[in-house]
């Protein structure tokens, strides 16, 4: 048979005909192997860079900016209390709006091997009940200055409020998480139904994180314009921006750009 199909005729790409940062910009200088350090620890990743800029403001919602030993204070300060409040293993769910909160309640929860099930206090309240309710969490996390509806948290279940603004001078307690525990669970839109979570981040979510530092090659002098939601995989932001010195611009779209 004329021009029969022969499988050794296929040649297979095995490697990007380009680099992630083709044409990228030249003039600023990048350090490469801030990105690779993620692959082996992201909290310890963000420790390291907020060890070198302690005093260097890395969080900016309009309302409040943090450095990174402020955040790094009340990381530690909210990850000793999930470790006394929901065991190894456990979910947490966080209600919060688009704020500094939301990096803070991502490093917690992976500090202390806690998968972390965030939900979006703007989003409607149908989507946000689904969510609870499929995430099984042990304890809700909220931002001591929002105001959010907890009625749908059944009695019994600790609520663990985060008041970014309030020192804790907490010292640094972990938990390694298991083998297989993801580090979050976003959600799909529902449109086809109810939301369905989807697991990210663990030994898995680091090479991602460091195509997306690679591919911009972010550090200390960018900022990120933070707009996306935590409950939709918005915590992407937390892991790339401040493991390289880069700073989070909190906007909550919701609510229109609050500025300082």
């Amino acid at each position: 048979m004329e021009n029969a199909f022969n499988p050794k005729d296929l040649h297979w790409i095995d490697r990007s005909p380009a680099p992630l940062d083709l044409n990228g910009p030249v003039d600023v200088a990048y350090d490469a192997e801030a990105a690779k350090s993620l692959e082996r620890d992201g909290v310890e990743a963000i420790e390291r860079a907020a060890a070198r800029w302690p005093d260097r403001v890395v969080l900016d919602d309009g309302v409040m900016r943090l450095t990174y030993a402020e955040v790094m204070d009340r990381v530690y300060g909210l990850a000793g209390r999930i470790l006394d409040e929901v065991p190894p293993g456990g979910v947490v769910a966080s209600r919060t709006h688009n704020s500094v909160a939301g990096p803070i309640i991502v490093l917690a929860c992976a500090l202390t091997g806690r998968t972390l099930a965030p939900i979006d206090a703007s989003h409607p309240r149908e989507r946000q009940e689904a969510i609870w309710r499929e995430a099984g969490a042990k304890a809700l996390i909220v931002a001591a200055n929002e105001a959010v509806d907890r009625s749908f948290v059944p009695d019994g279940v600790p609520v663990i409020e985060l008041d970014p603004d309030a020192v804790t001078a907490a010292p640094r307690r972990a938990a390694l998480p298991g083998p297989d525990t993801p580090v979050f669970i976003s959600f799909t839109s529902g449109s086809t139904g109810r939301p369905k979570g989807v697991a990210g981040g663990g030994p898995d979510g680091a090479a991602p994180l460091r195509h997306f530092i690679d591919m911009f090659h972010l550090g200390p002098s960018d900022v990120i314009l933070g707009v996306g939601s935590l409950s939709t995989g918005g915590s992407r932001d937390t892991f790339a921006a401040l493991s390289v010195g880069a700073q989070i611009r909190i906007v909550e779209v919701r609510r229109g750009l609050r500025t300082c």
